[in-house]
């Protein structure tokens, strides 16, 4: 009997607090992976520890609650490496060598710099980069999907890509105020617009922030 059985037999509303995913999603996973299952055992092999419903529950589970592998482990029996085998653990970077390349003084602690760019109609997700935490955001854009966009999409970005208008003029970003500049009521209005029309993409990192993994420090 799969273990957790009861966990899926829940409301919508439920399931998805519980896994981080629609119900509709997680039965495209079970279908998806129970394909690639039989392509790699076509000629047999040995028996999974792990049913094929419960490998992506224990992955969505651990990429949305972060807990240790050992708890998963006892949660289903097995041992942590068969945890670790099933959730494709990635460590995404080597504390001991790398420690202080991802340093980030703004923040007085390591990190990693995730730029995400949508299409804000649709909410389609465009490119996704990463880098070390102390990279700077508009360094990040120019070094990577920056010098590709067509300038006749409009770009809208937050102060941190300030000079984005020299790289590509068909950008919005925010009035800057400063000790000596205070911003006029027309500079507030245009920035009160914008942060309206930017707040999709806060509503996508929120949803992205929905899985603990990528909220909290390990």
């Amino acid at each position: 009997m799969e273990h957790g059985r009861k966990a899926t037999d829940v409301k919508e509303a439920t399931f998805k607090r519980l896994f981080g995913v629609k119900q509709e999603t997680f039965e495209r996973m079970e279908i998806l992976l129970q394909k690639e299952y039989n392509k790699l055992h076509k000629y047999g092999g040995s028996p999974p520890k792990l049913s094929i419903g419960d490998k992506p529950k224990i992955t969505l589970k651990c990429l949305r609650e972060y807990r240790t592998m050992e708890s998963f482990g006892v949660d289903y029996g097995v041992s942590k490496s068969t945890v670790c085998e099933t959730i494709q653990w990635k460590v995404r970077y080597n504390a001991l060598k790398k420690q202080k390349e991802y340093y980030s003084g703004k923040k007085n602690q390591h990190t990693i710099k995730t730029q995400v760019i949508i299409n804000r109609e649709n909410r389609n997700i465009l490119d996704i980069r990463e880098a070390v935490g102390s990279f700077h955001d508009f360094k990040l854009f120019k070094d990577t999907i920056g010098k590709t966009v067509d300038p006749s999409i409009l770009t809208q970005a937050d102060l941190g890509y300030l000079g984005i208008e020299n790289l590509h003029v068909n950008s919005h970003i925010p009035k800057k105020e400063s000790k000596y500049h205070k911003l006029s009521r027309r500079e507030k209005a245009y920035n009160k617009r914008l942060s309206r029309e930017r707040v999709v993409i806060e509503h996508m990192n929120a949803k992205t922030k929905t899985f603990k993994s990528m909220a909290y420090p390990y």
